[in-house]
């Protein structure tokens, strides 16, 4: 209880609610009888004893899961699955944010390796200059360069990579470690919809949706007044092609994670697939609520 004091207060946050986020809400600081804007220095050891046994007698299960994930500093290493539409992109700017920890994408990867010019980017700028796909052994060897860099301190959120069960294994081979695999769910015609719906300002890159962000003007840049455009990776055959390949590609993998996970031997892998159908703020918290 005295590294969570200290942890509390060394945390670079201003207030009481921002050092108890996700642990303590407006209710909870009523019952405290603790202002949340007050600054956590300026509790007694008498009023984080309160704390702490409010929560252990309220919150137990969340308070045990938040105090090893933030005020111990354990590493939180997250994979992101989800088709084209499902709203990852969404969801990973929401976990990035809440653990403090990077969004790594293999397409970013390859283009700082390469930009930055190391051993490892030039090879697999051979490669790629040959229009050939980088191997699975050089992409390890990034992930790890890359993970170990200061901003992984906290863990980290692959996107986009491993896509295959041999580059999972791989993983697992070279000794890097996942804690949750993730998700996110949605069905192939919710995707269709949310989609084909798309309509772009090419100017600008402004993007509508007929349904869920429609113009002031059917068809028309509310800016400007130009005609809208719907892309071809918007059009509806296009999309069925990649929610094909994405289900060859992907479904296995997920196969491979959840059977990991049922296993619970390697490095106690935890698979979550969350229903992606829900607002993303109910979604967010839904995943939230399982990394516990």
């Amino acid at each position: 209880f005295e590294l969570v004091i200290k942890t509390a207060f060394s945390k670079k946050r201003k207030t009481i609610k921002n050092n108890f986020k996700n642990i303590l809400f407006d209710q909870d600081f009523l019952n405290l009888k603790i202002a949340p804007n007050d600054r956590a220095e300026t509790l007694s050891i008498e009023q984080f004893i309160n704390i702490e046994n409010y929560v252990t007698q309220n919150k137990i299960n969340f308070y045990c899961w938040y105090n090893s994930t933030v005020f111990l500093g354990v590493k939180m290493k997250i994979i992101l699955i989800g088709a084209p539409g499902a709203g990852k992109g969404t969801q990973a700017a929401f976990l990035t944010k809440e653990f403090g920890i990077p969004q790594i994408s293999t397409g970013d990867m390859l283009r700082a390796a390469v930009g930055e010019k190391t051993e490892l980017g030039l090879k697999a700028k051979d490669f790629m200059n040959q229009g050939k796909l980088v191997p699975d052994n050089l992409i390890i060897d990034l992930v790890k360069l890359r993970i170990n860099k200061s901003d992984c301190k906290n863990g980290f959120l692959l996107d986009g990579f491993p896509r295959t069960i041999p580059q999972a294994q791989a993983m697992i081979d070279a000794k890097i470690f996942i804690d949750y695999v993730i998700e996110v769910s949605v069905p192939d015609n919710e995707i269709i919809k949310r989609l084909t719906g798309r309509r772009t300002h090419p100017a600008s890159g402004r993007i509508y949706h007929i349904t869920f962000n429609p113009p002031k003007k059917d068809g028309v840049d509310d800016v400007t007044g130009e005609s809208l455009i719907i892309r071809d990776d918007d059009k509806e055959s296009t999309i069925i092609k990649r929610l094909k390949t994405y289900h060859e590609q992907m479904e296995p993998l997920v196969k491979f994670y959840s059977d990991l996970s049922n296993q619970n031997t390697i490095n106690e892998l935890i698979f979550i697939s969350i229903d992606g159908l829900d607002n993303p703020d109910n979604i967010n918290a839904k995943i939230v609520k399982k990394l516990k």
